[in-house]
């Protein structure tokens, strides 16, 4: 067997390790892995040709290894009972605010002189805001997050390493963190957030609600300023997946830009190379963001495969980049919804794209294009959406094909606005009354649609 199989193989079983690990409760020690990889090795030398059996084996075991490793320890939040505490913490990232209150996240827990790793959920008004950095006292009663019907909100909030929650506590702050006398990382993080303050700011002050919210959301992945109309008649329509930045979301776009440039006369290849500058500089512009890094990986995957002239080579691509992405952060396989509908949309777009392609062959090719990538994307992500959402939209399919076209224009107009804006205020202006008009043709489109009455919710 190749080696490039061998890996493959490695990679699968490494991942089925990790689901199975999700749902049932294993526990595997370093000793027992060490036991495994060396009879996997002696196997492998007498008997070569069953040797995918014990890679199979031993990177399963290996999954299941990495997931409980994803575990809370013994010195985590998790452990501590529900009961009323002092806690002392930094705020480690932007507060969310919503309508009537805002959420902070609390890192470098201090309760009774003893450290705790993982964060905490601090739930408050409105005001006084609080600010990334701040060093907390909290007097609060600890909860342990609950079930909500079908939605496991402990496991969604495990993901951000968050397990526990503080309910309206007495808050008060008692200095700031000084980022001068930390590490790299720290200084890169408060530079990175600072620029999305100003990014944020700077969207503000040229358009207003709800546009600016849409616009800090699609580009920032920053949704705390959505309204709850907003956000329901984006969920009725069925373009929630439009205000995040998610695999599903970036690789339409990528691939919209990827065939706007074939179609402009460039080569593959050097379209590629475009939508590899433009993706690293998006990357670069928003900071890192993990959600972004996750996307753009599929993003990529995707425009190989239309680079290669064959969307099915992506598939090995993007079963690597899951296994490389889940060997990061194991829980994301089973509670991350996003990417969730990252992987099936890629998968979609991979595997179906060309069968609708064909069947949609009377069409004109730009049209068919748009049409086809929207149907591939959404086969396999709308039984998920319903699932999560428990919206059942008819009109989903309309909506997206008259939305997705101008999402690259908007994309590329945003990133625009938010680059260039700092420094030449009358570009600012002229790009902000662009980007008002895309928002406000997808706001209008979303409610005539909306208005018809082609949706129920399950």
């Amino acid at each position: 067997m190749h080696i490039s199989n061998k890996v493959l193989w490695a990679v699968i079983s490494f991942v089925l390790g990790i689901i199975t690990s999700s749902f049932f409760n294993f526990n595997i020690n370093i000793f027992i892995i060490y036991i495994f990889f060396l009879i996997a090795v002696i196997v492998a030398i007498f008997l070569n040709k069953k040797i995918i059996i014990f890679i199979f084996i031993l990177f399963f075991i290996l999954g299941i290894y990495r997931f409980n490793l994803s575990k809370p320890d013994f010195t985590s939040v998790y452990n501590l009972n529900d009961s009323k505490v002092l806690i002392t913490g930094f705020v480690d990232d932007l507060p969310e605010h919503k309508i009537n209150k805002q959420n902070i996240i609390l890192n470098n827990i201090i309760i009774n002189n003893k450290n705790y790793k993982n964060k905490i959920l601090i739930i408050t008004e409105l005001y006084p805001e609080y600010k990334i950095n701040n060093y907390l006292e909290i007097e609060c009663d600890l909860k342990t997050p609950e079930k909500f019907e079908n939605f496991d909100y402990g496991a969604y909030l495990a993901n951000k390493r968050i397990y526990k929650i503080c309910y309206y506590p007495e808050i008060k702050i008692v200095a700031n963190k000084n980022f001068t006398s930390h590490s790299f990382r720290d200084g890169g993080k408060n530079f990175f957030i600072n620029l999305k303050l100003k990014q944020i700011d700077l969207i503000k002050n040229n358009l207003s609600p709800p546009h600016s919210a849409l616009l800090s959301a699609i580009i920032l992945d920053e949704r705390s300023e959505m309204d709850a109309y907003t956000k329901e008649l984006f969920s009725k329509a069925g373009i929630s997946h439009i205000v995040a930045i998610s695999g599903m979301n970036m690789a339409i776009i990528g691939f919209l830009i990827f065939w706007g440039f074939v179609y402009l006369g460039l080569s593959r290849k050097k379209s590629f190379k475009f939508i590899i500058i433009f993706l690293i500089f998006y990357v670069l512009l928003i900071g890192f963001m993990a959600s972004a890094i996750r996307a753009v990986i599929m993003s990529l995957i995707l425009m190989y495969g239309c680079k290669e002239g064959r969307l099915s080579s992506s598939t090995r691509a993007l079963i690597f980049a899951a296994g490389f992405l889940l060997l990061l952060n194991p829980r994301l396989l089973r509670w991350d919804v996003g990417f969730q509908l990252s992987f099936l949309a890629t998968l979609g777009i991979i595997y179906f794209y060309t069968i609708f392609d064909k069947w949609l062959k009377k069409i004109p090719e730009k049209i068919r294009a748009i049409l086809a990538v929207t149907l591939s994307a959404q086969i396999l992500t709308l039984p998920l959406i319903f699932y999560y959402f428990n919206i059942v939209s008819f009109i989903s399919l309309i909506t997206n094909i008259l939305i997705l076209p101008v999402l690259p224009v908007l994309m590329v107009l945003g990133l625009l606005f938010i680059s260039l804006g700092f420094i030449w205020s009358k570009i600012a202006v002229v790009l902000g009354i662009l980007i008002w008009g895309i928002l406000e043709v997808i706001i209008k489109i979303s409610e005539i649609l909306v208005s018809s009455g082609f949706y129920f919710k399950i």
